[in-house]
């Protein structure tokens, strides 16, 4: 049985938007009781994007993205032993904090 990487509020997304250098997603990924998990897979897709923005969580559990064009995205992380979660943001906004 796969244990649960994120509850509802776990984790935490943090989306900046600039209408002159793009929008940038970043968060701190941690599981079920809070702990930080490094290494995590972060997956971007959506909006402009040919294909899927893949990142991985530094030693803290934190991400940070490129810049992004505005738009919907679907965000999926993903580690071992861990179950995966999902997430859909609206980067059209000038700023938006959300928690996952």
């Amino acid at each position: 049985m796969r244990a649960h990487l994120f509850g509802l509020s776990c984790l935490s997304f943090f989306l900046l938007a600039s209408a002159l250098s793009g929008a940038v997603i970043s968060g701190t990924v941690k599981d079920a009781s809070g702990g930080l998990v490094p290494n995590a897979t972060v997956e971007i897709s959506g909006g402009n994007l040919q294909q899927p923005f893949v990142l991985a969580s530094d030693a803290q559990g934190r991400f940070t993205s490129a810049d992004l064009p505005s738009g919907k995205y679907s965000i999926r992380v993903t580690s071992t032993g861990f179950e995966a979660t999902q997430k859909s943001v609206d980067l059209s906004q000038t700023s938006l904090m959300i928690e996952v």
